[in-house]
């Protein structure tokens, strides 16, 4: 190895400038990666919360939808898109006492390094929840 270095050809200034480059792309991966990986735990967060607010609420109405609204915004993800499935009563957006929901929240992430490569990732988050709320 000291013979190497103590040699002046220059093979070895282009073996490490290659190597660093490698370091750097996976160095920039392993960032993505672990960006991508907290966007789903943001998803799993949101729809948690918004199944509390209609397990709490016992319908799927207007503030249902302000409040993943506002946790789109406070969490900066402004494409996520909400889909409910539910057993309504007769009320239309009424959810009987115990009967069960399910809250998914949708999102595109993006694996990419740098400019380079740019890989679209679907991540859904589903939560169940029951309804708390008795409707007559």
């Amino acid at each position: 190895m000291l013979q190497k270095l103590k040699e002046r050809r220059g093979e070895m200034l282009l073996t490490g400038a290659f190597k660093l480059l490698l370091g750097c792309a996976a160095i920039a991966l392993v960032i993505s990666v672990g960006a991508v990986l907290f966007q789903s735990n943001k998803l799993a967060a949101m729809a948690g919360d918004v199944a509390r607010h209609i397990e709490i609420v016992g319908q799927v109405d207007s503030s249902a939808d302000q409040a993943f609204q506002r946790l789109k915004t406070t969490s900066n993800l402004d494409s996520a898109s909400l889909s409910i499935d539910a057993n309504y009563s007769a009320g239309g957006t009424r959810i009987q006492f115990g009967d069960p929901f399910t809250v998914t929240v949708s999102y595109t992430g993006k694996i990419g390094i740098g400019g380079f490569l740019s890989l679209p990732i679907p991540l859904h988050s589903s939560v169940v929840g029951r309804s708390e709320q008795y409707w007559k």
